[in-house]
C-alpha cells in the first residue's frame, strides 16, 4: 500500500473552514499596524462592517481592457482558482457590531439605535432612542473618525488575507495580509481610490 501526503494536505486545503475565530484573530491583529488602516488619524476611529457587492472591475493589460468581478479579483490576488471558496466565505459567517468589539475596535450599532418599535397593537411608532441621544453619538463618530471594513477573506492555507477599507472622507483602499511567524503583516496595496 502507497499513501501520498500530497493527496491528504489537498484534501484538507479543499475543506478549510474559516471561522469566526480566525477571522477576529486577524482582525485584532491588524487592529495594531499603524501603517496601514489605522494611522494616526484613525487610531481612535470607530469600525463598522462593510458590506459586499461584487461588481465588475475594468483591468487593462497591453492596451486590451477585461472586466473582472470582485471576486474574481480577490481569487487571484489569494492565489487560489477556487473562487466559489471566495464567495462562500462572503457568505457565511457575517460580522457583527458583537464580533467587532471581540477584536478590539470601537463600534456602534446603528441598525439598533435606529430602531423603531410600535405601541402596543396600534401602527404608531416610537423611537427607541431619542433624537438628541442620537445627534450626540454621530458628533461623537463624527468627532473620533469611523471606517468601514469588508470582513476579511482567506486563502485556503490561511497564509494569505484580502481586506477592505473605506475611510470617513470617501476614500479607500483593498490590501493583502501575509501570515509570517510575527503574525500578520501587510503586503500589497491591490487599489485605492476617491470618492
Amino acid at each position: 500500500m502507497f499513501l501520498s501526503c500530497s493527496e491528504n494536505t489537498e484534501k484538507e486545503i479543499s475543506e478549510t473552514k474559516i471561522t469566526k475565530d480566525i477571522q477576529l484573530e486577524f482582525l485584532s491583529a491588524i487592529s495594531r499596524d499603524t501603517t496601514q488602516i489605522f494611522s494616526d488619524f484613525y487610531s481612535n476611529a470607530y469600525v463598522f462592517e462593510k458590506k459586499f457587492t461584487n461588481t465588475q472591475l475594468p483591468i487593462t493589460k497591453d492596451k486590451k481592457t477585461r472586466w473582472f468581478s470582485q471576486v474574481e479579483l480577490i481569487s487571484k490576488y489569494l492565489n487560489t482558482k477556487d473562487t466559489i471558496f471566495v464567495h462562500h466565505q462572503i457568505q457565511l459567517n457575517p460580522l457583527n457590531m458583537d464580533d467587532l468589539v471581540k477584536a478590539g475596535f470601537k463600534t456602534v450599532d446603528y441598525d439598533r439605535l435606529i430602531s423603531r418599535s410600535f405601541i402596543e397593537d396600534s401602527l404608531i411608532e416610537k423611537k427607541l432612542v431619542s433624537q438628541d441621544s442620537l445627534d450626540a453619538i454621530f458628533n461623537l463618530i463624527e468627532k473620533h473618525n469611523y471606517i468601514q471594513i469588508l470582513k476579511p477573506i482567506f486563502n485556503k492555507t490561511l497564509d494569505l488575507a484580502y481586506i477592505q477599507v473605506d475611510y470617513k472622507e470617501f476614500s479607500g483602499k483593498s490590501m493583502i495580509y501575509k501570515k509570517t511567524n510575527k503574525g500578520w503583516i501587510f503586503n500589497l496595496e491591490i487599489s485605492s481610490w476617491m470618492r
